[in-house]
């Protein structure tokens, strides 16, 4: 779970990276920046799971993560499987 204004690394940067050195790792995005044209397209990436818009509702922000909990255990499962 990242902020978007984190690290100061220039816009998307720092989640690919993580994304990319951590490949598992699912990635929910949280950012005060309602409306920035910047933040908009990276909520639609393929390595972010979600988004969660400040200030945000606790039952809101569990389920998402709960989600992104569910989605390890289906990549784990699915790899397992092949093996």
């Amino acid at each position: 779970m990242s902020d978007w204004l984190l690290t100061k690394k220039r816009e998307n940067n720092f989640l690919f990276e993580v994304k990319h050195k951590f490949p598992s790792t699912v990635i929910i995005l949280l950012t005060g920046q309602t409306g920035n044209e910047k933040v908009e397209p990276i909520q639609h990436y393929s390595y972010v799971h979600d988004c969660i818009v400040k200030p945000w509702d606790a039952n809101n922000l569990i389920t998402k993560v709960q989600s992104g909990i569910k989605q390890i255990d289906l990549e784990k499962s699915e790899c397992l499987n092949r093996k």
